[in-house]
């Protein structure tokens, strides 16, 4: 033990603490624990990430019992990871970016469940969708099936006395058109008010 004006305090077996004017240093024992304030703070090793990687965090800090813990390390490009112990896993790193994964409560934003791999919605805009326009037919079809359906905005052509313009639809029963799947049925078959194109346009996502 040396008490002069850098003092280390070292045990004898691998643990140390030393204080110098870079700040205080404490060594530990791979497996042991360091108590801060009465709180067991566990010391590396310690379980990975779901990136796996043979290599030792260079710090785990943990509850001491197995539970929650933060790993720090620089051999796998700074990763750091983030535990409870029940199986709820963050882990950001340089090379994968952001990896959750989910113990037995699933995924949640905001209270409401989120589907792991459910991925970025894709979005029609302006598509003209298809089917015979001519006063007579009720059916049309669009190139997907929108998801959610209520994500539907539905327009068609009409006169409005000098003008041609385009008036958006309700979705329902009872109201301007129903949907399943991607199959549209209007309740009034739109008309062909030309010139160009007469075809109903929608936007979606799917």
């Amino acid at each position: 033990m040396s008490l002069g004006q850098n003092p280390n305090i070292v045990d004898g077996f691998g643990n140390a603490v030393k204080a110098d004017e870079t700040g205080l240093h404490i060594t530990a024992k791979p497996g042991t624990t360091v108590t801060i304030n009465g709180q067991a703070i566990q010391v590396g090793p310690a379980t990975h990430g779901p990136n796996d990687y043979a290599a030792v965090p260079d710090l785990a800090l943990g509850d001491g019992a197995g539970g929650a813990s933060i790993l720090f390390d620089s051999v796998k490009a700074g990763s750091i990871v983030l535990t409870d112990g029940a199986g709820n896993i963050i882990e950001f790193d340089a090379t994968s970016g952001i990896e959750i994964t989910t113990g037995a409560g699933g995924l949640k934003l905001n209270g409401v469940p989120i589907t792991p791999g459910g991925g970025v919605p894709n979005f029609a805009d302006n598509e003209a969708v298809a089917g015979v326009v001519n006063g007579a037919n009720p059916t049309f079809t669009l190139a997907n099936a929108p998801n959610p359906l209520a994500s539907l905005l539905l327009f068609i052509w009409k006169a409005l006395g000098a003008s041609i313009v385009l008036v958006m639809q309700a979705q329902g029963a009872g109201l301007d058109y129903t949907i399943v799947g991607n199959t549209i049925t209007m309740a009034v078959p739109p008309g062909n008010v030309g010139p160009g194109s007469s075809a109903p346009r929608a936007y979606y996502r799917y």
